[in-house]
């Protein structure tokens, strides 16, 4: 979650087009910047659906289903009031991002309004439908057994397939039906499920299948060497169109073979380093999901002002980090001491201090 922060501030000095753009550009930072988003969300649905699949265990389906949702919705239609929405006017307004808003129709208006609105709360609404989506299988896979005999050595080949199918269903729908393919609601109600419902899947089989947990924190040396070789090639792609007229497609595939192995890696770090208690950890778990909320609106403002003052990107890309974090955590400690604010921003019931 907290990756966002980095991964939005560098883009304002990649070579990658954003609502806020800064010169010059900067390749470390745009290759910093694909390499965050080779495999950020992929982890977090890994993580997601192991939680997700701890909550199951403890609450009947109904139950599980009302505070997933309310967890997840509440927080989302609050932060499109107050902060996709005026993020948007102000985009509107004050950046060059929709600089064709003027010219467009009816529906293509509808279709920028729905891209700014859902914005960089689109994960949330991708993981309501996730949830929704895999309640038979959860139960499938905690009282059932489900896949309990798919060996964790299956896994690459596995998401080999599961990475080719959607690229050919990407293909088919951009070629039967271009209009709808391209527009926001499709990418983010069915592009989105499809790309990440099957790490959610993998969390909840590591969850219930100790063979599978004790694969996911575990990084062998050829493990190692696949990573870095995928990784690679998607930085390359990526920067150098190097398969040409296929580069999105490849790029679509890489991201399930990534996603793997770079939950191997974070999780096996992330056992190795944070397997211990931390105050300091446990502050930024509780604020995560709130700090991810407001970076972005406050991101895109420090890229707007410094549009105009073209430092050097390492030196701007370290400010805005810093900046953006302070503002972060700064609105996070505000929005802790008023009690309806901290139920609409977590979607849990806030009890007496």
């Amino acid at each position: 979650m907290l990756l966002g922060i980095p991964f939005h501030v560098s883009l304002i000095y990649s070579s990658h087009h954003w609502v806020v753009n800064s010169t010059p550009e900067s390749l470390p930072l745009s290759l910093f910047n694909d390499f965050i988003h080779a495999f950020r969300m992929q982890v977090f649905f890994v993580i997601s659906g192991y939680f997700s699949c701890m909550l199951y265990q403890r609450y009947p389906l109904k139950k599980w289903l009302n505070v997933r949702l309310t967890r997840l919705l509440i927080p989302m239609l609050t932060a499109m009031v107050l902060i996709t929405l005026p993020q948007f006017i102000f985009v509107l307004r004050h950046t060059t991002a929709i600089s064709d808003w003027g010219d467009a129709g009816f529906w293509q208006r509808v279709n920028i309004s729905v891209w700014y609105l859902v914005s960089h709360l689109w994960f949330l609404l991708t993981l309501s439908l996730i949830t929704v989506l895999s309640a038979p299988v959860l139960r499938a896979i905690l009282q059932r057994g489900l896949w309990s005999h798919v060996a964790p050595r299956a896994l690459p080949l596995i998401f080999v397939v599961l990475g080719g199918a959607y690229v050919l269903f990407q293909k088919l729908s951009a070629a039967l039906l271009p209009t709808i393919s391209s527009s926001a609601a499709f990418n983010f109600l069915v592009m989105n499920t499809l790309l990440y419902i099957p790490f959610y899947l993998l969390g909840a089989l590591s969850f219930t299948h100790s063979e599978h947990k004790s694969n996911l924190t575990r990084l062998t040396l050829p493990d190692g060497l696949l990573t870095l070789f995928v990784v690679g090639l998607f930085l390359l792609n990526e920067n150098t169109r190097t398969f040409g007229e296929y580069a999105f497609s490849v790029q679509l595939f890489l991201l399930f073979i990534i996603g793997l192995m770079m939950t191997k890696a974070v999780l096996a770090l992330g056992h190795r380093l944070l397997n211990r208690e931390s105050r300091v950890v446990t502050y930024f778990v509780t604020a995560s999901l709130f700090i991810y909320l407001v970076h972005h609106p406050l991101t895109i403002l420090y890229g707007s002002i410094m549009e105009e003052f073209h430092l050097n990107p390492a030196i701007g890309f370290l400010a805005g980090v810093t900046l953006v974090v302070i503002g972060s955590v700064v609105l996070y400690e505000l929005h802790r001491r008023i009690p309806l604010l901290r139920y609409l921003f977590s979607g849990k019931p806030q009890g007496k201090s």
